[in-house]
């Protein structure tokens, strides 16, 4: 019996190998095809990118201001993901709501003590 599951597993052998180069081919043709088109864009961007337009659209990008002109830099902007936490500890789930009514049994409001 094992004779023949080996047996077996060598037959299969190269239609396994096929399937696998198969995927793999496709997938290395999907990744040309990604950059190729990649490519394209980026020659199109070229001509504008040559332009006074294009330039300080490039210029502004790094941050560069031009003469006259102020600077502002936003610091610690708000993010999706800043207003989500916000409004998920505004409405604390049912393990958030024991958590600080267990936490509240050992600490004290006012020194932050063991109460006894």
């Amino acid at each position: 019996m094992l004779l023949l599951w080996h047996i077996a597993g060598k037959v299969a052998e190269p239609y396994i190998l096929d399937s696998r180069e198969a995927r793999e081919t496709a997938r290395i043709k999907r990744e040309i095809a990604r950059l190729e088109a990649e490519n394209r864009n980026l020659k199109n961007e070229i001509p504008y990118l040559k332009t006074e337009a294009g330039i300080e659209a490039e210029a502004r990008k790094l941050g560069m201001v031009k003469e006259g002109e102020v600077a502002l830099i936003i610091q610690n902007p708000i993010k999706e993901e800043s207003e989500q936490e916000t409004k998920r500890l505004a409405h604390p789930t049912l393990w958030q709501k024991i958590a600080g009514g267990v936490e509240s049994l050992f600490v004290s409001d006012d020194a932050g003590k063991h109460k006894n």
